[in-house]
């Protein structure tokens, strides 16, 4: 399987770890049906994926996703997994595709959760830390799996046990080996700090055990998919899934959109969790439906005792022991950045992407494009930590954008006598007039080499945000000032503020305004332009009508011409 087109799908599909853990497992089959099974899979990775979250998203049988070892291996993992086995290889016997690929997706959840060591057991600290740890452990999963390769030896290497019990055995395995990282676990990870930065609130001991951890899960999981693949003893129908094909379906910024909206939802969850902690010393009215059902079985089943003696029992410490044992070992920077895919083939951050058009030399696709003139991009040794004096509309700013000549005030003349055609961007232009990029930012850019629009269209937002080390731009607030560059330099007549409340409306690109409803499309634009990052781009002037953006979706429908590429 290639690798471009694993990490495309990885990046674009994959949106929790029951996700990354499924895909990855892919990627360890072994055997003559590994291959079918594994483009099958991919070919219809939407059921795959739907699958590894329908435990959590739709059955919300939570007693089935642990097994407490102390608890003379309390829970329903066992039954859940064997069930789910079994339903995978009938329906690979009947050759009925699109229910094995689902069954599968929801085996490998039931294997794999009992191999978190919160699923293990439960205590009282645990309520306070697992859902950000989990959440931690999301946003840090490719710097694990890095770990795993680079540090630990590898993937392992996870043996099926011959008796006829063997599933079982595998899935106790597994919680045998999670379960003595539990305690271990709520002493290191530290909540104050992956409230704020998820993967902090991970110290190097815990990353190691979680890594190693995350290596059975996904090996196992093979390991148990070639098993059911041998007993149906089918033949599986060959899938040819290729980059291109893949590609042509991509809608990249909208998955990154969408990463937004959920690690906002996420985030704000967690925070309401330590305000909990903060305030007294437990989390009892936050908890997560499944840390609640948990808790509650839990107490009725095996404690025997009820909830409120539960709710005055003085939970351990949390976090007291983050920091001590391994030091940190820092991470190389690994660019797994999907690429872009855009409707339009002569979009200016097409072109850049491929290497072509102005700012960029190479022509070869998939090649990392080499900027030209501008001096080459040198990470600095500390950190910067300059002053944004700009606004983004996904992360507000109380400093208002400032005029730009290439960038009239909206209301400067009539509609009526506005120029026809006329390209307010390009990708010579300085990087400082594009949409939402200040003066100090443009200093900022223009030292790690971005000096042109089209520099700015041709990097890579992940390395960008990284060499830049500030804390107010991160990847996503870089891509959002691509997609309103490229929206600028692509759609003839489009300003810098129009490009910007098109983007926070969920508008990415050109073909994606060029096939807009107008009436929805207004809807969308009314109640963000009220909004205080509304307000802060219109600056005073007048909102955008049904009209304009009647106009906005005419503009992008125009012919392409070649001064905006």
């Amino acid at each position: 399987m290639s690798s471009t087109l694993f990490n495309v799908l990885f990046a674009w599909k994959c949106s929790s770890t029951h996700h990354k853990l499924a895909l990855d497992a892919l990627h360890q089959l072994r055997g003559d049906a590994a291959e079918n099974w594994r483009n099958l899979c991919l070919a219809h990775i939407d059921i795959y994926l739907d699958g590894s979250k329908a435990p959590d998203n739709k059955f919300k049988d939570f007693r089935n996703h642990v097994l407490h070892v102390r608890d003379n291996y309390w829970g329903g993992a066992i039954t859940a997994t064997e069930l789910w086995y079994g339903r995978t290889v009938e329906a690979l016997r009947a050759k009925k595709w699109s229910d094995a690929i689902y069954s599968a997706g929801v085996l490998s959840h039931y294997y794999t959760d009992p191999i978190q060591p919160f699923h293990t057991g439960q205590c009282e600290a645990e309520g306070i830390v697992h859902r950000a740890a989990e959440w931690s452990i999301a946003c840090a999963y490719r710097e694990l799996t890095d770990i795993l390769e680079a540090d630990l030896g590898g993937w392992p290497d996870v043996t099926v046990p011959q008796a006829d019990d063997w599933l079982a055995k595998m899935v106790v395995a597994g919680a045998d080996l999670a379960n003595p990282h539990y305690e271990f676990c709520i002493d290191h990870y530290d909540l104050k700090k992956g409230v704020k930065d998820p993967p902090t609130g991970l110290d190097q001991e815990i990353k190691d055990r979680i890594a190693t951890l995350i290596g059975h899960a996904v090996v196992g999981y093979a390991r148990i998919m070639e098993r059911a693949l041998a007993e149906a003893n089918v033949t599986l129908p060959v899938t040819n899934i290729t980059l291109l094909g893949v590609l042509a379906k991509l809608t990249i910024p909208l998955f990154w959109v969408t990463k937004k909206l959920k690690d906002s939802k996420e985030r704000a969850i967690v925070e309401a969790t330590f305000r909990e902690f903060e305030a007294t010393g437990k989390v009892i009215d936050t908890l997560s439906d499944d840390d609640f059902a948990i808790r509650k079985a839990h107490a009725e089943e095996v404690l025997k005792v009820p909830l409120a003696q539960l709710d005055e029992e003085e939970p351990r410490p949390v976090g007291a022991a983050h920091g001590i044992g391994a030091p940190a070992r820092p991470r190389p920077v690994v660019n797994r950045r999907a690429p872009s895919k855009r409707q339009s083939a002569n979009s200016p951050l097409a072109t850049a992407l491929r290497g072509e058009g102005p700012g960029v030399s190479g022509s070869s696709i998939g090649s990392k494009p080499v900027l030209s003139p501008a001096p080459p991009v040198v990470a600095e040794q500390t950190p910067r930590a300059t002053p944004v004096d700009d606004t983004n509309p996904a992360k507000p700013s109380a400093v208002p954008i400032k005029n730009r000549a290439a960038d009239p005030p909206r209301n400067a003349a009539p509609r009526e006598q506005q120029p026809v055609d006329r390209y307010y961007l390009t990708v010579d232009h300085p990087v400082e007039e594009a949409p939402s990029i200040g003066v100090k930012t443009a200093a900022l850019l223009e030292d790690h080499g971005v000096h042109t629009v089209g520099h700015l269209l041709s990097i890579d937002p992940d390395k960008l945000a990284t060499l830049l080390g500030d804390r107010h731009i991160d990847s996503y607030t870089i891509l959002t000032w691509q997609m309103q560059a490229d929206l600028c330099c692509d759609v003839p007549n489009l300003r810098g503020h129009d490009a910007q409340i098109l983007t926070a409306c969920g508008i990415t690109h050109r073909g994606e305004l060029a096939t807009s409803d107008a009436a929805a499309l207004f809807k969308k634009v009314e109640a963000f332009v009220v909004t205080t990052p509304g307000e802060r781009i219109l600056r005073g002037s007048e909102r955008p009508d049904l009209a304009e953006v009647n106009d906005w979706i005419l503009w992008a429908n125009r012919p392409q011409q070649s001064q905006a590429a």
